[in-house]
């Protein structure tokens, strides 16, 4: 997913993140409010500021702090918008701020991060040091969770103000993240990153017609029929040597061109957790209680990956592409554009390359990996996710916690409805199907703390950690997965427990 950014790509990125806010929300505390939507992702006509009338900071400056430019495509336009970012998302970003300006009697201004020093370390020395320099902070959330393990960040439950129950905060995220009834961080209408990093597949409509695939798969979304099965049905129909050279390479044709790290995409799509939790709200290794059943959904994925048929590994061809000025990434998505490839895996934010393209694609949602699953699920792969949170040493906490709330709650109607609807349905994504798929795709959002917190692993690329092993095994093409997971239990366990009780000891 490294990508040149360019302002027509990120015009198509932006508009598909700030449009896809339709969420599913799962309220943390089992509670409701009258300002909830209904799980179609319609608003309430209730005014979502009504109860943060009556602040007045005297014209305080409220400092964001936000990943910068350096960070390409994963660079924040969520406070002040951004230079690349096209003018109306800047104009809707600008009137969301004047609103919460004029609420609250603040000046909403941002520090970027520079490429020089990281967001933590930023973070870290203001923290020791006692500082007051940043109001808020949006990390991306596994740098969160190493914020929250060295003590910088502060419980957002303590905060009344914050309502976790409406919907312009993302419920299903918050219940992920929190642990013994302790929030650190948090995601919502404002958290743009969050929505660009959910994984999801294209499809090429045209080489459906070539092949006379007479099976739609939108259809098959809407009848709880779209599987991993199916998906391999249809892609081996597709798959040929085409180039001419006899040997099929990432030149010729393919039913399903996939990222290394869509296998965990894949597992999490069944509907299976790396951790679950218990009545306590703490963590708990859900592997350890299904093993049977973990090991048949990574058989299922490993033959997938490994079906000379049907799929190519997108990092298997780095070798080939070195030296042309392209990438992998790039190629597979050049791929779909030359009618080449069926389906491909990606984030939300790797379809802004399809932009430079004029093809003939869909959206789907991650496939079930068997018919009676209930639901769909869609991963946010968190590495470059966004997420907000309060320093713990700020001395004016309870204002920042009225400002993420209103920040959130005017996002709704300033961000969130407008382009959603406008922008993205009705200008860019030229078919109602394609519509309706970003809705599920968005209503049913799943994270992982294994994932977040890379418990087992020495790095967040470290392959023997929670977060990469079932992409390894996929990669290696032996259901190796008994074995595998045996190797790093103990290792797994020991990490998440020493997460648990750092989180047990912190009161701020």
């Amino acid at each position: 997913m490294k990508k040149a950014v360019k302002l027509l790509s990120l015009m198509i990125v932006f508009v598909l993140v700030l449009g896809i806010f339709a969420s599913c929300k799962t309220d943390p505390k089992n509670t409701t409010s009258e300002t909830q939507s209904n799980t179609s992702g319609t608003t309430s006509k209730a005014d979502p500021l009504a109860h943060l009338e009556g602040y007045d900071y005297d014209k305080a400056d409220i400092v964001f702090l936000v990943e910068g430019d350096h960070r390409g495509i994963y660079s924040s336009a969520d406070i002040l918008g951004s230079e690349t970012a096209p003018d109306l998302i800047n104009d809707a970003v600008d009137a969301r701020n004047k609103k919460v300006e004029e609420l609250l009697n603040i000046v909403v201004k941002e520090y970027r991060t520079d490429g020089v020093t990281s967001m933590l370390e930023l973070v870290r020395t203001s923290g020791l040091t006692g500082g007051n320099d940043y109001d808020v902070v949006m990390p991306y959330i596994p740098e969160a969770a190493s914020m929250l393990t060295e003590g910088f960040l502060s419980d957002l439950n303590n905060y009344d103000v914050i309502k976790f129950e409406n919907d312009y905060w993302d419920g299903n995220a918050n219940k992920y993240f929190s642990i013994g009834g302790k929030l650190f961080f948090a995601t919502g209408d404002t958290t743009l990153l969050a929505f660009d990093c959910t994984h999801a597949l294209v499809f090429n409509k045209t080489i459906l017609q070539k092949f006379g695939i007479e099976e739609n798969p939108y259809q098959l979304v809407k009848d709880g029929t779209w599987t991993l099965d199916k998906l391999l049905e249809m892609a081996a129909q597709v798959t040929s040597e085409t180039d001419g050279d006899q040997i099929m390479t990432y030149k010729d044709t393919w039913g399903f061109f996939v990222n290394n790290n869509y296998a965990t995409s894949l597992f999490l799509g069944s509907g299976m957790n790396l951790i679950g939790r218990d009545s306590e709200d703490m963590p708990t290794l859900a592997l350890q209680n299904n093993a049977t059943a973990a090991a048949s959904v990574v058989g299922k994925i490993v033959d997938a990956y490994s079906n000379e048929n049907t799929t190519i590994l997108i990092e298997s061809f780095i070798d080939d592409v070195a030296g042309t000025g392209s990438t992998v990434w790039q190629e597979a998505t050049k791929a779909v554009a030359e009618d080449r490839a069926l389906f491909r895996s990606m984030a939300i934010v790797d379809m802004n390359d399809l932009a430079n393209y004029n093809v003939n694609y869909g959206i789907l949602p991650t496939p079930k990996m068997t018919e009676d699953q209930d639901e769909y699920y869609s991963f946010v792969s968190t590495l470059y996710a966004s997420c907000l949170a309060i320093p713990a040493q700020l001395e004016t906490k309870e204002r920042s916690a009225v400002v993420i709330e209103a920040m959130n709650a005017a996002s709704g109607e300033y961000v969130k409805n407008k382009y959603y609807d406008v922008l993205l349905k009705s200008r860019r994504v030229v078919d109602n199907e394609s519509s309706e798929m970003l809705d599920i795709i968005f209503n049913n959002r799943v994270y992982d703390l294994g994932v977040i917190y890379n418990w087992g692993g020495e790095s967040i690329w470290d392959p023997n950690s929670l977060a990469n092993f079932i992409n390894e095994i996929a990669k290696s093409g032996q259901n190796t997965y008994a074995s595998s997971f045996a190797a790093i239990e103990d290792s797994i366990v020991t990490a998440m427990e020493n997460t648990i009780e750092t989180i047990k000891n912190i009161d701020f």
